[in-house]
């Protein structure tokens, strides 16, 4: 229980406990060093290990095309609405020209 509490007394005034590792092979306590942390704080954010090899990285496709496989142009056709489209769009101008939609009514606030 002493053990404990002088450990605990210990990580609090020890200025690298953040920088220690404990290694479960070894047994033994290892203190990172400033390139180490930014290694793995690099890591940890996604990006590569080493700056070098940030700048070595190409990527395979050109992602500016739309079809980096064969090139062709879209068709008219995933731009135009479809058919079903077309008939909702159709009803709705029809009932508001008709009047059966339209703003909703606003009630009159009683006075009391």
């Amino acid at each position: 229980m002493l053990g404990q509490y002088r450990t605990q007394i210990q990580r609090a005034v020890d200025p690298l406990t953040r920088r220690t590792v404990h290694d479960d092979e070894t047994g033994e306590d290892i203190v990172l060093t400033n390139e180490e942390i930014e290694l793995l704080m690099r890591i940890s954010n996604g990006a590569f290990a080493t700056e070098q090899s940030d700048r070595e990285f190409y990527p395979i496709f050109d992602y500016d095309s739309i079809h980096p496989v064969s090139n062709r142009p879209t068709p008219k056709s995933s731009f135009l609405p479809s058919k079903l489209d077309s008939r909702i769009i159709v009803r709705l101008v029809r009932r508001l020209n008709k009047g059966t939609i339209g703003q909703p009514i606003k009630k009159k606030e009683e006075n009391l």
